[in-house]
């Protein structure tokens, strides 16, 4: 009776010990994907010219063709801006839910990122900041829709420093972008006014805009069912 309690006692101890030795290296797997995600993300989007429509383009393909980040992230997939004050639970800031693939393609890809990456640990999340550049001369049409319609908002895009990625049980939940203005002077001096027309859809040259919404940039000139679509 004595080695039966013994050994159960030497099971139990054995299987917290293993519990412990599993949850050690889930978090150490959930920093390693969070950095290579953040490096990831920071090497298909490098700085370049804000205005550089083609740089933009090649984002947004690179991001929409790396599996990596399509498996990750969640679906949908939360995206605004960290509410001041707050912190990194998502449900704390006014988020939007997004279909992952249109978020990475479409909003993702209006970022270039200098190549730092700094984790985060806050509780049971994983916090990823991607300090970055706003491309904020592109044409009107290749903006999801006109940010500036609200001064606010186009602020909160050109000002903020950093992209914050939140990570949870290995997934991509969201993103935010921070409410923090460390460098708000530095960055003024790149800010881009824009007024707005009043119109959230136009035409130019024949072309329906924003021509980022359209199914034609979503998806590939190749991908048979775009013209069902």
């Amino acid at each position: 009776m004595q080695n039966m309690r013994t050994w159960k006692r030497f099971g139990l101890i054995s299987s917290m010990l293993a519990a412990g030795a599993c949850s050690g290296a889930e978090q150490q797997t959930n920093e390693e994907l969070a950095l290579e995600i953040g490096r990831g993300i920071g090497a298909r989007c490098p700085m370049a010219a804000a205005n550089d429509e083609q740089a933009r383009m090649s984002c947004a393909a690179k991001l929409t063709d790396w599996d990596l980040l399509r498996d990750t992230m969640a679906e949908p997939f939360m995206w605004g801006g960290q509410r001041p004050g707050k912190g990194y639970r998502l449900s704390d800031s006014d988020t939007t839910r997004f279909n992952q693939l249109v978020w990475r393609r479409m909003y993702l890809s209006l970022f270039m990122f200098t190549g730092e990456v700094r984790l985060e640990t806050d509780g049971d999340l994983t916090v990823i900041h991607l300090p970055y550049q706003l491309r904020n001369g592109l044409d009107a049409g290749s903006y999801p829709y006109p940010f500036w319609h609200s001064k606010n908002k186009w602020d909160t895009w050109q000002l903020s420093p950093e992209l914050i990625l939140i990570m949870e049980k290995g997934k991509l939940t969201g993103a935010l972008r921070s409410d923090k203005r460390p460098d708000v002077e530095e960055r003024r001096k790149r800010y881009v006014d824009r007024t707005w027309s009043g119109q959230w859809e136009w035409e130019k040259d024949g072309q329906k805009m924003p021509f980022v919404t359209l199914y034609s940039f979503l998806f590939s000139a190749n991908n048979p069912h775009v013209q069902a679509l």
